[in-house]
């Protein structure tokens, strides 16, 4: 589960003002609980917040970094100081292949039944998944199969010598 978010974050996510957010929670635009002298907002309550005013959210401009952190958050369920967070404590590597990677190199990865956020990813590694559409077993079948020799180069070349005929 994602631990509630703070006035502030919130106000990052939504490119607000933290006040803006006070006010709405006050207000019960956006539900909030009182945890000690601050609010905190859980990702259901943002959810349903955003759900209701989907239609706002679609008139912004793809550009505009507050429509992409929102819809980081809606597909992955963390926000974009999160997802930093994860690329530092990755130290900047993919978390199959580890190698490094800039910041804008290293896609979010998550579960497609659960939608749980897992890690980054390089490009390759996470279209590699994608392919495999994250099954288990075809993983390692393949990793089998890899570790196997497909053909034995003794034995070819053991048949070119034997199936030589001298003129």
């Amino acid at each position: 589960m994602t631990p509630p978010m703070t006035v502030e974050n919130v106000a990052e996510f939504l490119s607000l003002r933290p006040a803006t957010v006070c006010r709405m929670i006050r207000e019960g635009v956006i539900v909030g609980v009182k945890a000690g002298k601050s609010w905190r907002v859980t990702k259901e309550s943002l959810d349903e917040y955003l759900n209701k005013t989907e239609e706002k959210w679609k008139i912004h401009k793809y550009s505009d970094s507050g429509v992409r952190a929102r819809q980081f958050y809606r597909m992955y369920g963390i926000t974009l100081e999160q997802r930093e967070e994860t690329y530092e404590m990755q130290k900047g590597r993919c978390a199959i292949c580890k190698k490094s990677h800039e910041s804008n190199e290293l896609f979010a990865d998550h579960d497609h039944k659960t939608e749980i956020f897992r890690g980054l990813l390089c490009r390759k590694c996470n279209t590699g998944l994608g392919f495999f559409e994250d099954d288990i077993e075809r993983l390692e079948s393949a990793a089998d199969y890899l570790s196997t020799e497909t053909f034995n180069e003794e034995k070819v070349q053991s048949n070119d010598t034997s199936n030589s005929t001298s003129i």
